[in-house]
C-alpha cells in the first residue's frame, strides 16, 4: 500500500495521529488504481473529479465528502479545472470499515476553517461528525465534567475527553454542540478569549505575554468576542477601550 497521493501539497498539519493536508491536483490528471495505508476522509473545496472505489463509481464536486478505509483500491480522473481538497488521514483508533460518498456543503466550510484553525480538537470533531455512528442520550451530568476539563485545559483532544467521562468522542462532540450551541473547539477558544480579556482589563501585563499565555501566539484576541469568530490583533486592543464590566463567561449548563 502507498502513502496518500497528494498532488501539489499546499499546507499540511499533524497532531494526535491525524494528518491534515490541503491539496491541489491539476486539471486532466489521471491516477491509476492504487490504495493507501491510512484510512482517510477527503472534502472537496473546489473543482470536481471522478473516482472509482473498488466497484463503485462516484462523481465529486465542491462539498463532496469521500470516506475510504485503509487499503481501499481506487483510481481518480480529475476534471477540466484544478481540484482543491482537504484530506484527513485518520489514526487506527477511528474505525472506518466501508467507503462512502455524500454531498455535504457545510463540511466544505468547516474544512476551509482548518486552513487557519488547526487544533487537534477541531480536526477530531470534524472527523467524528463524518465517520462515527449516531447514538442518542438524554442530557447528562457528564457534560458538566467535560466543561470543567475544557475550562481548566486539562485535556487536549476529544479522545482524552472520552476517556475521562467514558463516552465516545463523536457522542461528546454531538451532545456538546446540542447543549452549548458551539463546537468543543469553539468553546475552548471562547474561554481563552474570555480569560485574556479579563487579564487585559485587570492587569498591566504586556499584551504579547497575555496572548502567549492564552495560546494565541500571534493570532487575534478580542476582549468582547466570546464567540471567537473574529478579532483584532492583541497589539491593537487598548486597555482603556475595554468595557468596565464583569467578565463575560461562556454560558454554563442550564444557563
Amino acid at each position: 500500500m502507498n502513502a496518500i497521493t497528494f498532488g501539489n501539497t499546499l499546507r499540511q498539519w499533524r497532531g494526535d495521529g491525524f494528518v491534515v493536508t490541503e491539496t491541489l491536483h491539476a486539471a486532466g490528471v489521471r491516477l491509476p488504481p492504487h490504495d493507501h495505508e491510512a484510512a482517510n476522509i477527503t472534502i472537496v473545496l473546489r473543482g470536481g473529479f471522478d473516482e472509482q472505489i473498488e466497484r463503485r463509481s462516484i462523481t465529486a464536486a465542491r462539498g463532496s465528502v469521500i470516506v475510504k478505509p485503509a487499503g481501499a483500491r481506487h483510481a481518480n480522473h480529475y476534471g477540466t479545472s484544478a481540484v482543491e481538497c482537504i484530506t484527513i488521514e485518520v489514526p487506527s483508533s477511528v474505525r472506518i470499515d466501508d467507503a462512502r460518498h455524500f454531498a455535504a456543503p457545510p463540511f466544505a466550510l468547516l474544512a476551509e476553517r482548518l486552513r487557519t484553525d488547526r487544533t487537534a480538537i477541531d480536526v477530531e470533531e470534524l472527523v467524528w461528525r463524518i465517520a462515527a455512528p449516531r447514538t442518542r442520550e438524554p442530557r447528562a451530568a457528564w457534560l458538566a465534567t467535560v466543561e470543567q476539563l475544557l475550562r481548566e485545559e486539562r485535556v487536549t483532544s476529544l479522545a482524552q475527553l472520552g476517556a475521562a467521562v467514558d463516552r465516545h468522542p463523536a457522542h461528546i462532540a454531538r451532545e456538546f454542540r446540542a447543549h452549548y450551541g458551539c463546537s468543543v473547539g469553539e468553546f475552548v477558544r471562547a474561554s481563552r478569549i474570555d480569560a485574556a480579556a479579563g487579564e487585559l482589563r485587570d492587569t498591566n501585563r504586556p499584551i504579547s505575554d497575555i496572548a502567549l499565555d492564552s495560546g494565541f501566539y500571534d493570532r487575534a484576541i478580542s476582549p468582547t468576542s466570546s464567540a471567537a469568530s473574529s478579532a483584532s490583533p492583541p497589539s491593537a486592543i487598548a486597555r482603556n477601550d475595554l468595557p468596565r464590566r464583569p467578565r463575560r463567561a461562556v454560558p454554563k449548563i442550564g444557563a
